[in-house]
């Protein structure tokens, strides 16, 4: 970690690096993954990897609303991406949203094999 630590502040402006160092990173280790996650989304907004990403983190911590914000954003920027429709509506279901049945049902009318 020590050497992606330096190469990430040799490189601040670049999202991919904060990716990389929270790819490699302890998965343990929620909140500086998050914090990486953070900063990718801040240099890269539209990035929708990162964006699933940081979602999968913040269900991990139970943060469902933020999860879902980030599957919103992932919807936006491709209204038709059968695996943010998927997610959006896994995590509006654990949350105890029954709106997240039709996302779910969107997402396999564009994908039948999503989610499997």
């Amino acid at each position: 970690m020590k050497y992606l630590d330096e190469f990430v502040s040799k490189e601040p402006t670049l999202a991919d690096n904060y990716r990389v160092r929270a790819e490699a990173r302890d998965e343990r280790e929620l909140d500086k993954n998050l914090a990486d996650y953070d900063q990718a989304i801040r240099l890269r907004p539209d990035d929708a990897g990162f964006r699933f990403a940081r979602a999968a983190l913040l269900e991990r911590k139970g943060n469902f609303a933020g999860a879902i914000a980030d599957y919103d954003r992932a919807v936006q920027i491709d209204p038709k991406d059968a695996k943010a429709l998927y997610l959006r509506g896994t995590a509006k279901s654990s949350k105890g949203d029954r709106t997240g049945a039709a996302d779910i049902a969107a997402a396999k009318a564009l994908d039948p094999d999503v989610g499997k």
